[in-house]
């Protein structure tokens, strides 16, 4: 079976800039998709989700599995829950952002590897692709993420499942900072509820992304290898 390829448009010519002199489309190769996954399956992966954040609130994960900062301002707070592996997302204790293979974080619960499993039968990712890690974003109202380019030490390609709620991701060479979850870009794709973005080559490697600030509870779950 496959996957039904959803467009990729925001009204405008895709994004193109000049990198050393070469007009580069920092979306080529980004791919969409749709129809995968059941309701029932929503509800399943769901469930999972968050019955993890309710066991890293109450201190039963791995040390770096589970992460909720306090909200004292607005967009500061999103739940991550890391599986397979860590990302050190800023610099702390003179470590700067990196992938901490060692550090303890819990496996990858089993609906999250049949998640990899329907994505490659459906021929939403490549046979050979090995994804062994995954991070869980948990978003409530005006919370997002913002500006960057993901770790290259992550083989690609990645891919973010989007449920509860749609919303805008962002793509630029340079993404220009308005406020807090505002910003210009050069690119936007919504995300649907249920789709699958299959994020590699340029779209990964030259162009940031961001997700702006969302108006209610999100929920995203992104593999990477």
């Amino acid at each position: 079976m496959e996957g039904r390829r959803a467009p990729i448009a925001n009204g405008s010519e895709p994004a193109q800039v000049k990198i050393d002199g070469k007009r580069v489309n920092l979306v080529d190769r980004l791919e969409l998709y749709a129809d995968v996954f059941s309701k029932e399956d929503h509800k399943e992966i769901l469930e999972c989700v968050f019955r993890l954040r309710d066991l890293g609130r109450a201190g039963l994960l791995r040390e770096k599995t589970y992460s909720e900062p306090e909200k004292w301002m607005r967009g500061n707070g999103r739940i991550t829950i890391q599986c397979g592996c860590c990302y050190n997302f800023a610099l702390k204790d003179g470590v700067p952002p990196e992938i901490l293979q060692h550090d303890q974080v819990d496996l990858m619960p089993t609906i999250l590897k049949k998640m990899i499993k329907r994505m490659v039968r459906w021929r939403v990712l490549p046979v050979d692709c090995i994804l062994n890690s995954c991070i869980i974003n948990i978003y409530d109202r005006g919370d997002y993420i913002p500006p960057h380019i993901d770790h290259h030490d992550f083989v690609q390609p990645f891919s973010t499942v989007s449920f509860l709620h749609e919303c805008d991701i962002l793509f630029g060479k340079e993404i220009v900072v308005l406020g807090p979850g505002e910003f210009r870009e050069s690119f936007k794709i919504l995300l649907p509820i249920g789709s699958i973005l299959v994020l590699q080559k340029n779209g990964a490697d030259l162009a940031k992304h961001c997700i702006t600030g969302v108006p209610t509870r999100r929920v995203s779950v992104t593999f990477r290898g």
